[in-house]
């Protein structure tokens, strides 16, 4: 169970300046408990720049220094709290990366020990680590080479394919190509994480009965596209997104198109 962030924008702008300073503070303080690591992908002239660490985040002051200064026109953010059984390494550490998209996953699919049949060869010889987030990315590039689909296609088949054949408590994510940045919507509610709320350090409360809720902010020069529990829930111009759709940002334009996902 995780945290996800995604913008993208007209100009090249830090999470800092498109979230605020407190919710921003907020979403650091949130890695007191999703403390397994970080990583983000910063667009720039070479396409996606990943970082990634095993530290967490609010003691990191890489991670805090990359969220304040360095900026980009699309970016993605990911804290990790590491379903159980897998290890805390950097291999396993979102996002993921292959032929210029970026993936990050926020939930777990299970029996963990079946997933090696979701991605098949020559896939499976590209995995870099054991995380069930990482095969759910490539069944979707899979999908993607092997059937001519476009990429809402290829998700909506891997989204079906996955809570017909495991149990997935979320296949939440975020996926950038070249062109645009998908934010996938598709939980089961009542798989929210029922430990003790905490309180971030930018005094947001996280309530995790709405772990998984996914919401989205447009402004004129960006769309932002962010987890629960470090924006709060009155706050104006975020919309929650609804379950069971892909809401895709195109980065050119900014347009964005809400696909549903059949069950």
């Amino acid at each position: 169970m995780c945290r996800l962030l995604g913008w993208v924008s007209r100009e090249p702008a830090t999470a800092r300046e498109v979230l605020g300073k407190e919710s921003l503070a907020a979403f650091i303080g949130l890695a007191r408990y999703h403390a397994d690591g970080w990583g983000a992908a910063l667009d720039g002239a070479d396409g996606p720049a990943v970082e990634k660490s095993t530290l967490r985040g609010d003691t990191d002051p890489e991670f805090v220094a990359l969220l304040t200064t360095r900026a980009a026109r699309a970016g993605l953010v990911h804290i990790r709290w590491a379903t159980p059984g897998l290890p805390i390494e950097l291999r396993n550490t979102h996002p993921f990366t292959y032929g210029g998209k970026v993936f990050a996953h926020n939930g777990a699919i299970y029996p963990v020990n079946r997933l090696d049949s979701v991605v098949t060869e020559p896939w499976s010889s590209r995995l870099q680590g054991t995380t069930d987030s990482e095969k759910y990315f490539f069944a979707i590039l899979a999908d993607l080479e092997e059937h001519g689909t476009v990429m809402p296609a290829a998700i909506a088949h891997v989204v079906e394919r996955l809570t017909r054949d495991y149990r997935p408590s979320s296949l939440n994510a975020l996926l950038e190509t070249p062109s645009a940045l998908y934010a996938i919507n598709d939980h089961d509610p009542d798989a929210a994480p029922g430990s003790s709320p905490v309180t971030a350090d930018g005094g947001v409360s996280v309530d995790h009965a709405t772990h998984f809720d996914l919401r989205h902010h447009i402004t004129r020069d960006a769309v932002i596209v962010a987890s629960s529990g470090f924006i709060p829930t009155n706050a104006d111009g975020w919309e929650l997104l609804p379950n069971h759709t892909v809401l895709r940002i195109d980065k050119a334009t900014l347009t964005t198109q809400l696909v549903p996902l059949v069950r």
